[in-house]
């Protein structure tokens, strides 16, 4: 492993907010932008309802999956996102049924000391979008002059959170924050772009800085990450920080993560390993981390990883398991001394070490309905 690239990141990374949990990191946190302020408009849709209505539909389908004040995280399958307010560390869970598609479902406080959990209610996370449907036209109340079609969108404040990005199909709709103002829209697909235009089909993106990282599902195997101003300039593809490696970073079977608020991450193939943009300078850093040899043929490890349920013996899939696949999808924000992230299908985060992501320990969460646990408080030991 080079060194240089290791430090490269770890420099990147240092002035970033700090994670101080008692498992072993240190450090006070740097302040972030808190919950953007958004208003709800009283504007009637051709069947009458206005926004209030649906805000009022959606909350009680909300709180039926998390009751309002709960303190444990639910049985129902959610995706989690993680962000620091301040000196808080924030996760927020998502709606993981597609079709639904109600968003954010609620967030909570992890606690430092004990890992107790604190509800916030619905608190916008800038830079990473989240999955909405569509209502009258809108997402979430922002109205491009063209209506939305109905279904999924994906929806993101910006990291200083002045401003929100609304992607549908390959289109993405800028508006200014606080008034919703319709700003512009981009063709994210533009032929005219050649190389630089999304291929394939959209299924996440950032907005950090003054750019949007779109990522492009090319095929069942391959998921790049194109990258464009928000006056709309097509910048092309994330790549590797070694001109030697010609090839786009895909993020299929890894993720896209917003380390900070100007620091954008791809996780390739399980956190194999990490690449870092700086979108303020467009410096790039890689860090690979140490994997366990794996009790699997290149044949098993290509169904494995093809994630299209293709047969993998039990034996190679679970040292595969065990080592790479709660980060399928997971998401991860960087501190000062180290990194916390998600596991995916797991009620625990994990600090991992900023220099080379060994795991450094887990923290397990209050699952409700587990014992000890409830709606109204978490797991006691």
């Amino acid at each position: 492993m080079n060194s240089s690239r290791l430090m490269s990141l770890h420099a990147l990374l240092a002035g970033a907010a700090a994670i101080a949990l008692v498992s072993g990191c240190g450090g006070s946190a740097k302040k972030t932008t808190g919950k953007p302020k958004t208003k709800i408009a009283n504007k009637k849709s051709t069947k009458g309802k206005t926004e209030a209505d649906y805000v009022k539909e959606r909350m009680k389908a909300i709180h039926a999956i998390v009751p309002e004040g709960s303190t444990c995280l639910p049985e129902e399958k959610l995706t989690y996102q993680l962000t620091l307010a301040g000196e808080e560390i924030i996760l927020c869970g998502n709606d993981a049924d597609r079709e639904r598609a109600l968003g954010q479902i609620a967030c909570w406080s992890v606690d430092k000391a004990s890992h107790a959990l604190t509800y916030k209610g619905e608190t916008a996370l800038p830079g990473r979008s989240t999955l909405v449907k569509t209502e009258a036209g809108c997402a979430r109340g922002y109205c491009p002059p063209t209506k939305l079609p109905a279904g999924p969108a994906h929806i993101a404040w910006s990291s200083d959170s002045s401003k929100v990005a609304v992607v549908v199909g390959t289109t993405a709709s800028l508006f200014e924050a606080d008034s919703k103002k319709h700003l512009s829209d981009i063709n994210l697909a533009d032929e005219a772009q050649a190389e630089k235009a999304v291929k394939g089909n959209i299924t996440d993106f950032a907005f950090v800085g003054d750019t949007l990282f779109v990522v492009g599902a090319e095929s069942a195997a391959v998921a790049n990450v194109w990258m464009f101003k928000a006056d709309g300039t097509a910048q092309g593809t994330v790549g590797s920080p070694n001109p030697k490696e010609k090839a786009p970073i895909s993020v299929h079977a890894g993720s896209l993560v917003v380390l900070d608020s100007d620091h954008v991450g791809l996780s390739e193939a399980g956190l194999s390993a990490l690449y870092s943009v700086e979108v303020s300078t467009g410096k790039r850093s890689k860090i690979v981390r140490k994997l366990p040899k794996f009790a699997c043929s290149s044949k098993e490890l290509a169904a494995y990883w093809s994630m299209d349920g293709s047969a993998v013996p039990d034996k190679c899939k679970t040292s595969l398991d065990a080592a790479v696949g709660g980060f399928i999808g997971s998401d991860l924000i960087a501190g000062k001394k180290a990194m916390l992230g998600t596991l995916q299908g797991k009620p625990e985060l994990v600090v991992l070490d900023l220099k080379n992501l060994a795991e450094k320990t887990t923290i397990k969460l209050a699952v409700c309905g587990a014992e000890g646990a409830d709606a109204g408080g978490a797991a006691t030991e």
